[in-house]
């Protein structure tokens, strides 16, 4: 009994001390969505919704190689 004991007090102290060294929270930065558009239009568009459900966006305008061409990128902060 006394090693089941043990045992199991050494098992919760070693899942404590993991709990508590790892990160608290991640932080926060901007996030690709994975979302590209052809107009700027469509990207405010879709990135409002998002902003209405608490995320900050940018639009950005950038060459996507795939394409060869320039588009807009949507990101929002997470």
């Amino acid at each position: 009994m006394r090693i089941r004991t043990l045992l199991a007090s050494i098992g919760l102290a070693s899942m404590a001390v993991v709990g508590l060294g790892g990160q608290a929270a991640h932080a926060a930065s901007w996030k690709f969505t994975g979302n590209l558009y052809a107009s700027k239009y469509a990207c405010v568009d879709d990135g409002q919704q998002y902003e209405r459900e608490g995320y900050p966006y940018k639009c950005t305008y950038a060459y996507f190689s795939f394409t060869k061409q320039y588009l807009y990128w949507l990101y929002i902060y997470d």
